[in-house]
């Protein structure tokens, strides 16, 4: 009786250090996220103190949204093919359902 008790004991023990573990390991990777996140500010702004940089890096955003624009709009374009085709079929659909109906009467 004495050794489920101590074995009871221990499994929760393990829980315990098994959260606690998890604390930690949460702790540290946002430590690191902040040191990593700093770091990148750090170096994006003295890259940016160079007029040619910042330059580089408007053409480069420029590419981005235009390319995602692109891309925004043809996703666009083909949801509103699909929800057509969609809407046709039910409606195909419908005037079978009818029809079937119809030749049951």
């Amino acid at each position: 009786m004495a050794d489920k008790n101590n074995n009871y004991d221990h499994k929760r023990e393990n829980k315990k250090n098994t959260r606690d573990k998890d604390v930690i390991n949460s702790m540290v990777a946002g430590a690191a996220g902040a040191v990593i996140g700093a770091g990148v500010a750090i170096a994006g702004a003295a890259v940016l103190r160079d007029e040619k940089n910042r330059e580089k890096v408007k053409y480069m955003l420029s590419k981005v949204k235009d390319q995602a624009t692109e891309t925004l709009h043809d996703a666009r374009d083909t949801a509103m093919e699909k929800k057509d085709q969609v809407q046709d079929k039910v409606l195909d659909g419908k005037e079978v359902k009818s029809r079937d109906r119809k030749s049951l009467e």
